[in-house]
């Protein structure tokens, strides 16, 4: 059962994939250059943003390491800049593959008029520390407890783990609207810490290792435990009413893909994913100028008159108009009285009408 949405899941997958490839400086054949660039196309496909969350970490592996072999050659240690270098140019590779990926994703979001307002409106901001310190507060002692083992038993790849873990902070908390998927995957590498504490943390960590991981189900029970009580007890805006799902499928047979419906924005959210129509505010980030239409909607329904509802509706090309519960919670405007409204589908408390107006 996934708790989340599926491309952030199949981002981070691939992200995860990426990075392995990277750590594991695989050899120079076009087979390990087309793997590389899958997987980077992967993570670009899911989730643009994610290539610059892997960028950061390579880029964060890359100064620790390089800084690690000064600290060495300054002390008399051998350095090894030649493994050092491997990793520089399989990160070069890696920038190469998906830096043209990202330069079309930024440039599209700074011409695009659509895309800039939607940049605008999707604010997807980290919570307060503290939320983080309850989420990851049972593991993430231990996991600083692993670092040490980790870089003993395997430095250059070690310090990618610990290097991500150390800029947490800096990628939840950067200056960016959608700051909270920056830390994307980090706690794989919590995850990576304590194990490596449980493995090599001697007697303590073979006893309260365990016992410490266990703690870990209570988030699974707690998912599971919200799970089945959602859907013992069905509501919306999970389940929907068997009425609207039935006027869904009418517009679903009914209406052409590029008809636009009208329809308040419980409706109009869902709406979409039953019947191929377009609405004309149904999803928050993705509705530009959203709080102004829901605006317009609320008056068509409510205290518009005629000649102002029959201009929103050539206005956006609408073609039907959708008159249930939520609708009427709008306003007491009836479409049936409206000369310019034709019934073309009622079932209960459900009605659809269509536009008959001239543009």
């Amino acid at each position: 059962m996934l708790y989340a949405m599926p491309h952030l899941a199949c981002a981070r997958a691939f992200l995860l994939w990426g990075l392995r490839d990277y750590l594991l400086l695989a050899g120079p054949g076009w087979q390990s250059r087309l793997r590389t660039a899958l997987l980077w196309l992967g993570v670009w496909i899911m989730q643009p943003l994610t290539v610059v969350v892997g960028w950061a970490v390579i880029a964060v592996h890359l100064a620790v390491t390089g800084a690690w072999q000064i600290w060495r050659a300054r002390y008399n240690k051998s350095a090894d800049w030649a493994e050092w270098k491997r990793y520089f140019w399989r990160a070069v590779w890696v920038a190469l593959l998906s830096a043209p990926l990202v330069v079309y994703t930024i440039v599209s979001f700074r011409i695009d008029p659509f895309l800039r307002s939607w940049e605008t409106q999707n604010r997807i901001l980290s919570p307060p520390f503290t939320h983080y310190l309850l989420a990851y507060g049972l593991i993430l002692p231990l996991a600083i407890l692993g670092i040490r083992p980790l870089l003993r038993g395997a430095r250059w790849t070690g310090w990618l783990v610990v290097g991500w873990l150390a800029i947490f902070p800096l990628l939840a908390y950067a200056p960016y609207t959608l700051q909270r998927r920056l830390p994307e995957g980090v706690w794989v590498a919590m995850v990576i810490l304590f194990t490596k504490w449980v493995e090599c943390g001697g007697p303590a960590g073979q006893r309260w290792g365990p016992r410490w991981a266990a703690l870990s189900f209570l988030s699974t029970i707690a998912f599971l435990t919200g799970g089945i009580l959602t859907t013992a007890s069905p509501r919306a805006p999970i389940f929907r009413p068997v009425g609207e799902v039935q006027a869904f499928e009418f517009l679903a047979g009914n209406a052409g893909p590029r008809d636009v419906v009208l329809a308040a924005y419980p409706t109009a959210n869902p709406l979409p994913a039953w019947a191929g129509v377009r609405v004309i505010v149904g999803h928050g980030p993705e509705s530009i100028h959203k709080v102004e239409l829901l605006g317009r909607v609320s008056c068509f329904y409510k205290d518009c008159t005629d000649a102002e509802r029959i201009k929103l509706l050539n206005e956006f090309g609408v073609r039907y108009v959708f008159w249930g519960p939520a609708e009427r919670q709008l306003g007491n405007w009836d479409p049936r009285a409206a000369a310019f409204m034709k019934p073309v589908y009622q079932q209960g408390d459900f009605l659809i009408f269509k536009f008959e107006g001239a543009s």
